[in-house]
């Protein structure tokens, strides 16, 4: 497993195309991950069940750009995905596709515009249990050192708030039974519509 999706801040010129995943008609002047596996994504990968390269193939996608602006880097572009998701009313495990548009900046950790950020200065509190007012400016700024850049931390951040606050595997879900727990909701079955079966128990039969 790779420690890191590290760019070579030397192969970027004035703007490189980053692309992952099953792309069609990538860029001449890019850089291509099959899969983004690392040490830092791991965990999210897991969670949203898109652990294997297979699955990462073909249910995650995006092309990004980083442009060089003075001593820092833009970095813009869409990613979609299809994590799995638990319905918040029947709790039935479903995928949906997500895309997620992207924006933020890369600059040296040495920098005056990094030092001065909020996200420095929480890196460096001393006193941790004073507050910290981030600007939304600090929340889409990242660092780098030396001549690598890592997206890592930048995509999860991406995804993570691409992923909808209460996941639905339908609209019109009915979620559960409050008596006995069936889920409410109609299925197929080889082209017949079977409706919820209740317990014997349950206060609704």
């Amino acid at each position: 497993m790779r420690k890191s999706l590290a760019i070579n801040v030397a192969k970027i010129g004035q703007n490189l195309d980053i692309s992952f995943g099953s792309i069609e008609n990538k860029p001449s002047n890019s850089i291509h991950f099959n899969d983004i596996l690392s040490e830092w994504t791991r965990e999210f990968l897991e969670t949203t069940s898109l652990t294997t390269p297979e699955e990462q193939f073909t249910r995650l996608k995006g092309l990004l750009k980083l442009t060089r602006e003075h001593n820092m880097y833009r970095i813009e572009g869409e990613i979609e995905f299809e994590p799995l998701l638990e319905c918040v009313r029947s709790l039935t495990p479903f995928r949906e596709k997500v895309t997620a548009h992207v924006s933020a900046y890369f600059v040296p950790e040495t920098s005056a515009a990094f030092k001065n950020s909020g996200i420095s200065r929480y890196m460096n509190d001393s006193k941790p249990e004073e507050e910290i007012e981030l600007e939304s400016s600090d929340l889409e700024t990242y660092s780098y050192n030396g001549n690598f850049i890592e997206l890592d931390e930048f995509i999860i951040d991406s995804l993570y708030l691409a992923l909808p606050e209460l996941p639905l595997c339908k609209e019109d879900c009915k979620g559960l039974c409050s008596s006995c727990g069936t889920e409410l909701n109609e299925v197929y079955f080889e082209g017949k519509k079977i409706s919820p079966i209740h317990t014997k128990n349950c206060s609704y039969n």
